[in-house]
């Protein structure tokens, strides 16, 4: 059973999480939903792009690639490249499938609204 929980975006640590799922979307499309990703804490370059979000209940989730780009390793496509890609499998993690599972039902529901509204917005002139 899908609850009906909303998904804040926070600066906090996703220590204990690890990937559950995928989500596929464009870089375009998740920062205009969801803003701008976070500014990188110094990492092994493993992750260029990351957003953070907590649950109604408190579950904490991150969203981000994994092993992308040239931060990673030297002969890899550029983070303005990457960010450039028509799609991507976005890694999701959470502590458990439950909180990542709501995540991905929250914002498969977000890109299919920005998917529509175009045509909504076309119909309503």
């Amino acid at each position: 059973m899908i609850l009906h929980t909303h998904f804040k975006k926070v600066e906090t640590s996703s220590q204990g999480c690890h990937l559950q799922d995928y989500i596929k979307a464009k870089y375009t499309e998740l920062v205009d939903i969801l803003g701008d990703p976070e500014e990188m804490r110094p990492t092994s370059g493993k992750i260029s792009t990351c957003w953070t979000f907590e649950s109604t209940g408190g579950e904490i989730v991150t969203l981000y690639d994994w092993k992308m780009t040239d931060e990673y390793m030297a002969d890899l496509m550029s983070i303005v490249k990457f960010r450039k890609l028509e799609f991507y499998n976005w890694h999701v993690a959470a502590k458990n499938y439950s909180a990542a599972s709501q995540f991905m039902w929250w914002l498969n529901g977000k890109l299919d609204l920005l998917k529509i509204k175009p045509i909504f917005e076309r119909n309503c002139k």
